[in-house]
Parts: structure tokens; sequence; C-alpha cells
């Protein structure tokens, strides 16, 4: 074996060696970032329903509800698996702290009130002292995450919404997906605009949810036949 040829199988071997080393430097380095580098960054209510609910304008299309009709938003459960409202990096590591909203319960709660209001249904807000409502709507959160990059990536929102009337009969009970594709930046790192993003996707799905002929045409012709056999009985 000639000098030549030995020199340039050692360099051969020597730049397997290195590939070998990055591979497993990778998921080295993805445990040290996802464990230690990053604080959860906690966001308000407040700063959601300012810069990203307020923001959403609604088509004419969708206020298609009659305020007659009284809803009251009852129950709000977090069934998701992680409590966090994640932002994903590179090869699952993460390139900015965990989001995670105060009280997130409450947040879909007044998300879910807005939205029926915005199309044009009545709502309770508060249902002590007041006549009950004619429907109670109850919230179950599976999925409200973004998937995201440095500067792209979708969000997706998944809750299941089950609507009972005065009778504590279900009228409807359906799953309520929403997903969008983002292109947007975060200059402080804390990805604030994650939470923000999710709840602005959740709402603009329960918008179209709420003025979709499944919803409008289950709830008048349950509220108008309830009504009816009323003034029948009253007769």
């Amino acid at each position: 074996m000639g000098v030549g040829e030995r020199t340039k199988r050692e360099k051969q071997g020597g730049e397997k060696m290195r590939k070998v080393a990055l591979l497993l430097a990778i998921p080295i380095i993805a445990v040290i970032l996802s464990s230690c580098t990053f604080v959860t960054t906690r966001v308000k209510d407040s700063y959601i329903q300012k810069e990203y609910i307020d923001k959403v304008k609604v088509p004419e299309k969708y206020k298609v509800g009659t305020k007659e009709i009284k809803f009251y938003v009852d129950k709000v459960v977090d069934s998701r698996k992680t409590k966090h409202v994640w932002r994903k990096g590179w090869y699952g590591i993460p390139i900015g702290a965990p989001v995670k909203v105060n009280n997130l319960t409450e947040t879909v709660k007044t998300i879910t009130e807005r939205a029926l209001t915005a199309t044009g249904w009545g709502v309770i807000l508060n249902k002590e002292n007041v006549v009950n409502p004619d429907y109670y709507i109850n919230i179950e959160i599976n999925q409200l995450c973004g998937k995201n990059g440095l500067l792209s990536g979708i969000i997706e929102s998944d809750v299941l919404v089950t609507v009972k009337n005065g009778s504590s009969i279900t009228v409807l009970r359906k799953k309520v997906e929403g997903k969008e594709y983002v292109f947007d930046i975060d200059p402080t790192m804390s990805f604030r605009m994650v939470a923000g993003q999710a709840a602005r996707t959740l709402y603009k799905s329960l918008l179209k949810f709420f003025s979709s002929p499944e919803f409008v045409n289950a709830i008048k012709e349950d509220y108008y036949n309830t009504h009816s056999v009323k003034q029948e009985r009253a007769e």
C-alpha cells in the first residue's frame, strides 16, 4: 500500500468519525436545551383578548344568530396531554420558551362567549339572579398549540363542544377544529404570540361553527319546538 493511498483512507476514516460524532451530539444538545435553557413564558388573558381577539373582523355572513335565544358557557375542561402552548423548534430542539396561558379555561370560556355574541346569539355571562339560559355549552379542550420554527409554523386548535337545553338534553355534540399557517417572529424570544395565535385560531373556528347551518338549524328547531310545547300546555 502506497503512502498516498494510506493517507486517503485515513482522511475518509476521519470524515466518518466526524459525522458519527455530529449525529451523537444532536440529541445531547437537544436534551440540554430543552431541560436547562428556557423558562416557561406565562401569558395573561388580557393580552390575548386585546392583541389578538379584538383584532379579528367578523364577516357579516356569520351574524345569523337570534339574540332572544340565550346561551351560558357552563364548563370548560382542559384535557390536553401537555399544558403548554408549545412552540417547537428544529428537529425537536426548542428555540424559545415554552408558553403557558395563566388560566386557559377562563380564556377559552371568554372566547366562546365572544364568538356566540359576535355571531348574533344571546349570551348570559352570569346565570345568578337572572332567567335561566335556554342552552348550556360545555367545552373540552383537546388541542391548542403552535408547532413552529423560528419564522413560521402551524397553529392548531381542537375542542369538543356539547350543547344541552334547559332539560339537560344534548342538542348537539361536535368536534370543532381549527388550523392556521402563520409567518411571524417574536423579537423578545418569549413567544407570547403563540398563545395569542392559538386563541385566535380557536376563536375563528368557533365563529364558523356557531354560524354554520348545522348549529343554527339544530338550535332553532329545538328552541321553537320546546317553546311551542310550552305554549300549548299553557293554553
